[in-house]
């Protein structure tokens, strides 16, 4: 049985690490996946990349064209707003499980 543990939550969806079985739950819009930490972790950094790459490139903004890869058959299909949503969502998330992660080691 998962052992929940909030990461970051906002109205576009949340992050949950489980406790017991090591893994990351994503929901984001109609998408809900289970990652490993490591596939989290490789995850943010595309969506950081994505991010940084489009703001320079000034994106359309209401276009379904950025692509980032989920897990080895699915991917997320965003907007740039979406991408920016996403981003926000990781890099919280990310943050507390670094922290959560020291605080266990000690």
């Amino acid at each position: 049985m998962c052992d929940f543990r909030i990461l970051a939550q906002n109205a576009d969806g949340y992050v949950v690490h489980c406790n017991n079985c090591k893994t990351i739950q994503i929901a984001f819009g109609t998408t809900l996946l289970k990652v490993s930490a490591e596939k989290f972790a490789e995850m943010k950094q595309n969506v950081l990349l994505e991010c940084q790459y489009r703001y320079a490139a000034a994106p359309a903004k209401d276009i379904k064209n950025i692509f980032i890869p989920a897990d080895s058959d699915m991917m997320f299909c965003l907007t740039y707003k979406e991408l920016t949503k996403l981003e926000a969502l990781f890099t919280q998330a990310s943050a507390l499980f670094e922290t959560y992660s020291i605080l266990e080691y000690i």
